[in-house]
């Protein structure tokens, strides 16, 4: 239920099975998480307005620290437009830093660490991936 309701964009009361709910504990929780999602930015937006803007806010770094490789996976595996190349440029530019702090180096081995799991499915996609300097062992 977290994954849904912290990724809903609708008010929890509009939701359809909002009425089946009694449990008054429950719906204090989703109503936590639904205010702390509340104006935070997709991590889609984040790197897309990276890639526009060659900068970034203290905001959008935490948003970026707070998601994990798996975060970026589900992002980059579930995108299939000429964004996609804008958001792994984004997402590995943190790699390039010079004098990089900690949190860059951390957005830097998430992004990474994503796009070598998606090498690691099929051939194809570790040739897709070796254009970032993503190299995968075997292929």
């Amino acid at each position: 239920m977290y994954v849904f309701v912290s990724s809903s964009t609708e008010p929890l009361e509009d939701n359809p099975f909002y009425c089946d709910i009694k449990d008054q504990s429950l719906i204090e929780k989703f109503k936590a998480i639904a205010d702390k999602q509340k104006g935070k930015k997709s991590l889609k937006v984040v790197l897309l307005g990276i890639y526009k803007n060659n900068s970034w806010s203290k905001e959008d770094e935490e948003i970026l620290l707070e998601s994990s490789s798996s975060d970026y996976f589900k992002l980059f595996t579930s995108t299939h437009d000429e964004t996609l190349d804008r958001m792994i440029k984004a997402g590995l530019s943190f790699g390039k830093i010079s004098n990089a702090t900690e949190n860059y180096r951390a957005i830097n081995a998430s992004v990474t660490e994503a796009l070598k799991k998606i090498g690691r499915q099929n051939s194809l996609n570790a040739r897709r991936v070796s254009k970032y300097g993503i190299a995968i062992e075997g292929t």
